[in-house]
C-alpha cells in the first residue's frame, strides 16, 4: 500500500521574541520559545542581552550587551523580506533599545505588537532601571496594540504611587482605562496579579476601538478578571510564560478571554508542579513537566470586573 502523503501545513504564526537571554534560571528567552512552539509559533529570538543568570537571588552576574543589535537585525529582517506577523518584547537594556522596538512600527505595520514592560516588581524598579528606562518605555507602551505590566509597573508607567494593597473594582478599571488611553491608538491591556477584594487577579480591558477589540467584534469596552490561585514562593519567569502563551494564542486568532484563561491556569500548574519540589525558588519552575498537561488545561473563566 502507497504511503499516505501528510496534509499540506500553513505557516506557523511568526513571533519577534525581543528578550535577553540568561542562561540559567528559567525566565525570558529561555521560557519564550519552548512555550511558543508548543503553542503552534514559530518564536524568532532577538537577545536584547546576555546573562549567566537571572538577576533575582543571584550576585555576580556575568552580562553581555547587546546594545544596537535588535534594531540592526529588525532592518536585516525588513530587508530580507521577512516579516513577523507579531512582535513581543521583554527586558530590554537600555533606552535606545525600546526605540529600536518601537521601530517595528515603520518595519512590520500590520505585526501585532505586545510589550511586557519590564521595570521592576514589589513596589519598586529593577536595579539599573533609570528615570530614562522608565520614560522610553512609556513611550514604547503608548504604540503597543497589547499592554502586560504588573502593579508595579503600572504605577512607573502612570507615574501614581504604588498601591500595595488590594484596589477596589472602581480602582482597578480606572488604571486599566489609563493605561489603554497612553497612546493616540487604544491598546488592549491585562495587568498580572493584582490584589484585590476575595483574592488576587489577572485583569484585563479591552477597548472596542483597539485593534484586538475591533478583531473582536465589540462595540463596548470590556474589562474581565481571572482569579489567580498563586502560591508562594514567588518564582522568576512566570510572567514570561503567561504573556508567551497570550501572545501565542492571540497570533492564532483565538480570542483574549480564552487566552488569558490558559495562560492564568497554565502559570498556576507550573507553581504547583515545582512548590513542593524543595528546588530553590531562583531556579524557576518546572515548565519542562508542564509543558505536556497544556493541551489538556480547563482555562480559568473570565468574569467581569464590577
Amino acid at each position: 500500500m502507497a504511503p499516505v502523503s501528510p496534509p499540506a501545513l500553513s505557516r506557523p504564526p511568526r513571533v519577534a521574541a525581543i528578550h535577553d537571554l540568561s542562561g540559567f534560571g528559567r525566565c525570558a528567552l529561555a521560557v519564550v520559545l519552548p512555550v511558543l512552539a508548543a503553542m503552534g509559533c514559530q518564536g524568532c529570538p532577538l537577545p536584547t542581552a546576555l546573562l549567566s543568570t537571572h538577576t533575582g537571588g543571584f550576585t555576580d552576574i556575568e552580562k553581555a550587551p547587546c546594545d544596537d543589535f535588535p534594531g540592526r537585525a529588525l532592518a536585516h529582517w525588513a530587508a530580507s523580506g521577512v516579516s513577523p506577523d507579531c512582535v513581543y518584547s521583554g527586558y530590554l537594556g537600555s533606552p535606545s533599545q525600546a526605540g529600536q522596538v518601537e521601530s517595528c512600527r515603520r518595519l512590520f505595520p500590520g505585526a501585532l505588537l505586545v510589550v511586557d514592560p519590564v521595570l521592576g516588581d514589589e513596589g519598586r524598579p529593577y536595579g539599573g532601571i533609570s528615570p530614562e528606562m522608565i520614560e522610553a518605555m512609556s513611550r514604547l507602551a503608548a504604540v503597543a496594540d497589547l499592554l502586560t505590566p504588573n502593579p508595579t509597573e503600572v504605577s512607573l508607567l502612570l507615574h501614581t504611587p504604588y498601591a500595595g494593597g488590594p484596589l477596589s473594582a472602581a480602582e482597578a478599571r480606572g488604571r486599566l482605562a489609563a493605561l489603554s488611553r497612553m497612546g493616540e491608538k487604544a491598546a488592549a491591556v491585562l495587568i498580572t496579579g493584582q490584589e484585590m477584594a476575595g483574592g488576587v487577579y489577572n485583569l484585563c480591558c479591552l477597548p472596542a476601538d483597539s485593534r484586538l477589540g475591533r478583531a473582536a467584534g465589540l462595540y463596548d469596552d470590556l474589562y474581565m478578571r481571572f482569579a489567580c490561585d498563586y502560591r508562594y514562593p514567588s518564582y522568576p519567569g512566570t510572567g514570561d510564560i503567561f504573556t508567551s502563551l497570550v501572545t501565542a494564542a492571540l497570533a492564532r486568532g483565538e480570542e483574549m478571554a480564552a487566552a488569558v484563561g490558559r495562560a492564568t491556569a497554565f502559570v498556576e500548574r507550573c507553581i504547583a508542579l515545582t512548590a513542593g519540589s524543595g528546588e530553590p525558588a531562583r531556579d524557576g519552575v518546572f515548565l519542562e513537566y508542564a509543558l505536556p498537561e497544556l493541551p489538556a488545561l480547563e482555562p480559568r473563566e473570565a468574569r467581569p470586573l464590577e
